[in-house]
């Protein structure tokens, strides 16, 4: 030990230490926090800075020689590249004013100075704290800049967090965009909203936060360094005073300035008061965001369960397997520390007296911690909350396998054995003719274009052949029993609706019945939009493979120009004219376009990818059907089968209006045969074919993820046929796969849109006017090329998740009715209990043709 003195006595000091008798008399009298200035090297950093520019101010004007200042800021140096950080030991909440840290920071810079003139610790010659170190200075203007300096440099760390969070929560509102939810006030529904548009709220209130932080932080840069006491600069010289600030800019790497009445300075801290009052803000409205997190992934059972936040551990002793919102709530519990420590800022800006407020550094040091507290708590609600956060897509998986069991059941219950229409009922269109429109209305184009384009787009790392059979079964789960029995459970329900028990196509009176119809006509509308860009983007590819014209929004809107043109004037020619026409050859085509495919391709790895991916399916059919990738904060079901079924929901409804109405004269079995069953299988079919091709390709060579990336989905079905023999032929042969897809499948959903939105068709006028359906088709179109323009394919996606939700609760509705009529057919056909002449005006109206 060794030993020194003051004016009240001595005190025993460690040999080595580095600090004096200052500091061991604040550690022994004022210390109780347990927070010490080591822990704030920022603080300490800031306050070797300021030393260090005051010892070349002083050299400058003369005040210390050049040989003391070389050693104070060789010792500054040093101690600034992390060396001694050990020494700096006081209670940083002690009172005094701060005289104890600034005796501290000079104790130490002086026995570390000595130590060059190998003077031992505690000797302070030649170099003296207070004399040396200290000199044209003063607690009050040290520490204060010290203090400001400390908090702009922590404010960078925090701003890049707060960058970083806010471009998170507007990727999620971006990605969010297509979602629609429910907005509530007072706890209570209200009206639809974007899920996305509330993201965006989270992140514009993030912003302004931020700014308005930043207009704080600038404040602090002036300064009353050179204002010694109380800001009456004695002690300091002029030629001092004149580049201190200066220097300390230099140092610093700050842009540092004079307050303008630096009196005022010494006895006013509200610029730290306003700083700390955007922080309160701050953490306030993070308290709300996350607390609305919690709200809205409440449940999973009972509560909202609107998103789904990830999972990071275990959320209960007790409970197996519950998970809580454990980053939300630690994000909240670290606001009412922010919360605290402003209140703790307040305090010491209220209680100031006269010409010094002594509280100062307990203000800048709440600062301090409610900065540092949040820079390391925002990341990690950002990487292990936001990041992973997703749309409940659970509630489209179990729908969609309610239709599965619900089409199967109803095969083998008495329903199935129920003629629509009645026993006597004849069919309209023969097996051959209906079979080829309900393929074509509900495939359309998308089987073509994401037949090709899906496997790629689920980023299949070449060189794994799990992957391949992932992106197959995938392929089977989009494409094949699934979707068909979403489309089929509406078609069955509305047939019998419409021709057994006698109900009208359109006669739902008051509100409830005009709130079914818009729901109906808004999920077609903007599924039809979706199934139209898919077509567009599809045709504009291969113009660019055939011709070399860019796939832009201009060729777009010509091409989706003519083809509403053509699908009107087909419009306009009635069931048996148009559509049973183009659907008639379309199906040839698709049969043609397969086989070929199939004979020029890998027709062995199809095959046997196939057979693989098949078994793979139906061995994982319901972990498949019913995966949504939250426990694991996996996006791609989100991405994708959400988004598929969305789809396929937005199109079931109103869909179910046209293909429900040519089911008339054959069985329910009968109608799951063509509706479900056999569309399933020329689906699983097809995805062999098609897909199977576009993996092996890419798995051999990788060339189709970069076509992908490089040239857009569009472009990736054509790469694979441009590989083919016969390219030049098969792709305007494609061409017109397509392009006839685009005119049938919108003949038939404007005739159904045109149906609802009229004053009703029955079966004595089955078709709505020419000028209801052309308004549709155009309305979409243009609704359509305007997506795909500002969004391409996220477009297409943004479409039909908007469309998906609120179909899904209508469709829902739908089940139940089927199984209530499931139940007991006989209790409401009433087709037999008539004379039914509509059914011979249907088939009059029908020209009695094409049943073979």
């Amino acid at each position: 030990m060794r030993v020194e003195e003051d004016a009240i006595g001595k005190v025993a000091i460690p040999k080595e230490a580095l600090y004096g008798i200052n500091t061991v008399r604040t550690i022994e009298n004022l210390s109780f926090s347990n927070r010490t200035l080591q822990q704030y090297p920022l603080y300490v950093k800031a306050l070797l800075i300021v030393k260090k520019s005051a010892v070349a101010a002083n050299v400058e004007a003369k005040v210390l020689s050049k040989e003391v200042g070389e050693q104070i800021s060789s010792a500054c140096n040093q101690l600034l590249s992390g060396a001694n950080g050990d020494q700096f030991l006081i209670d940083v909440l002690h009172g005094g004013g701060g005289i104890g840290t600034n005796m501290n920071v000079n104790e130490v810079i002086a026995n570390f100075a000595n130590a060059a003139f190998s003077v031992e610790k505690g000797g302070y010659t030649p170099i003296y704290p207070t004399e040396h170190v200290n000199a044209s200075q003063s607690t009050s203007d040290v520490c204060h800049t010290a203090i400001r300096m400390a908090i702009i440099s922590s404010f960078q760390l925090l701003r890049q967090e707060m960058n970083d969070l806010i471009e998170k929560v507007a990727f999620k509102a971006s990605e969010f965009g297509d979602i629609t939810t429910i907005s509530r006030t007072c706890l209570q529904d209200t009206m639809r909203v974007g899920l996305g548009e509330k993201f965006s709220g989270y992140a514009a209130m993030l912003e302004r936060r931020l700014k308005h932080m930043e207009k704080s932080v600038e404040q602090l840069h002036a300064i009353n360094l050179g204002g010694t006491v109380i800001g009456s600069g004695v002690g300091a010289s002029d030629s001092y005073r004149d580049v201190i600030v200066m220097k300390l800019s230099e140092a610093s790497g700050l842009l540092l300035h004079h307050r303008e009445n630096l009196f005022d300075a010494a006895q006013n801290m509200d610029d730290l008061a306003d700083l700390s009052s955007e922080l309160k803000q701050l953490a306030s409205c993070l308290i709300k965001f996350a607390k609305d997190l919690r709200l809205l992934s409440s449940g999973p059972e009972a509560g909202f369960g609107e998103i789904v936040l990830p999972a990071v551990q275990a959320g209960s002793s007790f409970f197996p397997g519950k998970v809580n919102q454990v980053i939300p709530e630690t994000l909240i519990q670290c606001c009412f520390q922010v919360l605290g420590c402003d209140r703790v800022v307040q305090a010491a800006l209220e209680h100031g007296e006269l010409d010094l407020n002594v509280f100062e550094g307990a203000a800048g040091v709440n600062i301090l911690d409610a900065m540092n507290m949040l820079s390391i708590m925002l990341p990690k609600f950002t990487m292990l909350c936001i990041n992973g956060t997703t749309v409940n897509g659970g509630v489209f998986s179990i729908g969609g396998l309610l239709m599965v069991i619900a089409c199967i059941a109803t095969y083998f219950s008495p329903l199935g054995k129920v003629k629509i229409g009645g026993a006597n009922a004849k069919p309209i269109l023969s097996f051959k003719n209906w079979f080829a429109i309900t393929l074509t209305t509900t495939i359309a184009s998308g089987l073509t274009f994401w037949g090709i384009v899906a496997p790629e787009s689920l980023g299949i790392d070449p060189n794994s052949p799990a992957a391949a059979i992932f992106a197959m079964s995938t392929m089977y789960l989009h494409w094949t029993i699934t979707p068909y029995a979403i489309y089929c459970v509406p078609i069955i329900v509305f047939a019998f609706t419409y021709y057994n028990m006698r109900k009208p196509y359109k006669k739902l009176d008051g509100k409830s019945g005009q709130v079914i119809d818009a729901v109906c006509l808004y999920t077609l509308a903007l599924g039809m939009a979706a199934w139209m860009g898919t077509s567009t983007m599809s045709l504009a590819g291969g113009i660019k493979s055939l011709t070399g014209i860019e796939s832009t929004p201009v060729v777009w809107g010509i091409i989706t120009l003519v083809g509403t043109a053509i699908f009107i004037v087909s419009a306009s020619s009635g069931l048996t004219k148009g559509i049973r026409i183009l659907s008639n050859i379309n199906v040839k085509a698709f049969y043609a376009v397969a086989l070929f495919l199939f004979i020029a391709g890998p027709t062995s790895y199809m095959l046997n990818l196939g057979t693989e991916s098949l078994g793979y399916y139906l061995t994982h059919f319901f972990e498949k059907s019913l995966f949504t990738g939250s426990a694991a904060g996996d996006q791609w079901p989100q991405w994708w089968t959400t988004f598929y079924c969305a789809k396929w929901f937005s199109w079931a409804a109103i869909t179910a209006l046209f293909l429900g109405r040519i089911a008339y004269g054959y069985t329910v079995k009968t109608v799951i045969l063509v509706n479900f069953i056999l569309p399933a299988i020329f689906g699983g079919i097809w995805m062999t074919i098609f897909s199977g091709t576009s993996i092996q390709m890419q798995m051999e060579g990788g060339a189709l993820a970069g076509v992908l990336n490089n040239s857009g989905p569009e472009s990736v079905l054509y790469a694979v046929f441009e590989a083919l023999p016969f390219a030049q032929i098969v792709i305007p042969f494609y061409l017109f796969i397509v392009f006839l897809s685009f005119v049938s499948g919108a003949d038939a959903n404007t005739a159904a849109m045109g149906g609802i939105s009229s004053t009703g068709i029955s079966p004595k006028s089955p078709e709505p006017g020419i000028l209801i359906k052309a308004t549709w088709g155009i309305t979409v179109s243009f609704v359509s090329w305007m997506m795909i323009s500002f969004a391409q394919i996220d477009g297409i996606k943004m479409l039909s998740n908007l469309g998906g939700v609120p179909a899904l609760i209508l469709e829902l509705g739908v089940l139940i009715a089927l199984f209530k009529i499931a139940k007991s057919p006989a209790k409401y056909d009433v087709s037999d209990q008539k004379e039914i002449v509509e059914d011979q005006d249907l088939i009059d109206v029908e020209k009695k043709s094409e049943v073979i």
